[in-house]
């Protein structure tokens, strides 16, 4: 029985990454040619979710600012906006943009963020008691600074590199050919099913771990 779910797992993953990647059944819209910066005032987040391969740039620093950049065409498509002490970022009406969207994001701190189909996100300066990751649909994501407790969920062909983040406790779950690196102290509990891999640096106290489905979990 176990010889079809790994192979079935891995189409099902694949097959989700790429139609979030392609965006099927979305309209597509013309590029001009005329890349163009526009800002956003929105504050009081200190969490972030960003979808439609969007690519993220946050800054855990002192203030609140959001820049867009990216063809004329397509800014007025890119919607940020505030729910409850999140930052959504988004295309809407399915827009597909055929140039790159890059979103740089200032805030005082960073307690959640959350990545959804082909998103790319670099994190700096993380310094806070706890961080929660979710990476989705072939999303990933590195991540720079210190935590108390990390949290990390990866599936669907997405990775998340938290090797720069340093971390006392984690708590991590890669499915699905996914891929999660981390740097541990004190603590570590970490699962991968279907084809996937947690790697962790550091000398945790505390280990536990589980892997299925051909799975590795493994010290660098």
């Amino acid at each position: 029985m176990k010889n079809w779910i790994l192979p079935a797992l891995l189409i099902v993953s694949c097959s989700v990454a790429c139609n979030l990647a392609n965006k099927s059944g979305s309209q597509s819209a013309p590029a001009s040619g005329v890349t163009k910066t526009d800002s956003r005032n929105i504050v009081g987040f200190t969490k972030i979710k960003a979808e439609n391969a969007i690519e993220l740039s946050v800054a855990v620093t002192n203030g609140y600012s959001i820049v867009i950049k990216g063809d004329e065409s397509v800014l007025p498509s890119v919607v940020t906006e505030l729910q409850g002490d999140t930052l959504v970022i988004s295309l809407k009406d399915k827009t597909v943009s055929r140039s790159r969207i890059n979103v740089s994001v200032t805030l005082p701190e960073l307690s959640a963020l959350e990545l959804i189909g082909a998103t790319h996100a670099t994190v700096k300066g993380v310094k806070s008691d706890e961080l929660k990751v979710a990476a989705t649909g072939a999303s990933s994501a590195e991540i720079e600074g210190q935590t108390r407790d990390l949290k990390i969920n990866a599936i669907g062909a997405s990775s998340v590199n938290a090797e720069g983040l340093k971390a006392d406790k984690a708590d991590v779950e890669a499915v699905g050919a996914s891929k999660i690196t981390v740097s541990v102290s004190d603590e570590l509990k970490a699962d991968a099913t279907g084809a996937s891999s947690v790697t962790y640096t550091g000398e945790p106290k505390s280990l536990k771990q589980n892997t299925s489905d051909v799975s590795t979990i493994n010290k660098k």
